[in-house]
């Protein structure tokens, strides 16, 4: 529990808050990480949905 406080603990001594700028450049290294994670998965999303349409084409001629 110490260890976790005094790793909590941010530049001016308060326990449980990071600095600001920590805190804003960590939420946005998150958003864009997840937001990466979205459209990739998002694009893989569409290609296997194009390779299904495609089959689907194929077979009907």
């Amino acid at each position: 529990m110490v260890i976790a406080a005094k790793l909590a603990k941010s530049n001016d001594g308060n326990v449980g808050a990071a600095p600001k700028d920590e805190t804003i450049a960590g939420a946005i290294a998150l958003r864009a990480y997840w937001g990466l994670r979205m459209v990739s998965l998002l694009i893989l999303v569409m290609l296997m949905l194009k390779e299904l349409l495609l089959l689907r084409l194929k077979e009907q001629q």
